[in-house]
């Protein structure tokens, strides 16, 4: 079993790890059927790849036009965090002790994710971010209201390098 010690998305490790019996059991689902999130999809994973120019195709793809998002790390984690809790509640991982556990395997004795973070940050941020995220979803499903993002520029509407002609960008 590959170990998740690389800075990514906690809920694709785990899913990568699990995929057979995901797969077996036939609770993987098709991408149509995440059709209806993409306005809370879309904007994060835009913001999280489109760091450089090169990517410009996809962004405009995807209805971009402005130039490519800073890097800031503290609002990738964010951005990751939310995507990671969206994703846990999408597959059925209902009970917040289940995502905790799940989170506490990205580790090994030397290293990875949580060992990585710690070593990095003082703690295992990934953790706290999807826990409090997980609950802020939960709270708004049970309020019947959407979701929003606590950050303070919205997902997909973040920090962008200066425009290439020097003017700034969108």
């Amino acid at each position: 079993m590959r170990s998740c010690s690389a800075p990514q998305s906690a809920v694709k490790c785990w899913a990568l790890r699990s995929a057979t019996g995901y797969l077996a059991a036939g609770r993987w689902s098709a991408p149509t059927a995440l059709e209806p999130n993409l306005p809370l999809i879309a904007p994060r994973v835009l913001e999280l790849v489109y760091t450089a120019y090169d990517m410009t195709p996809l962004a405009r793809d995807l209805g971009d036009q402005g130039e490519p998002f800073r890097w800031d790390e503290d609002r990738r984690a964010q951005l990751r965090a939310e995507l990671d809790a969206f994703f846990f509640r999408v597959y059925g991982i209902d009970d917040r002790d289940d995502v905790d556990y799940i989170l506490e395997t990205f580790q090994t004795e030397t290293g990875g994710l949580k060992h990585n973070e710690i070593r990095d940050h003082g703690e295992y941020r990934t953790k706290r971010l999807v826990l409090a995220e997980y609950d802020r979803m939960a709270v708004a499903d049970a309020a019947g209201v959407p979701y929003e993002s606590p950050l303070t520029l919205p997902p997909g509407q973040g920090p962008r390098h200066p425009g290439r002609g020097g003017g700034g960008g969108g």
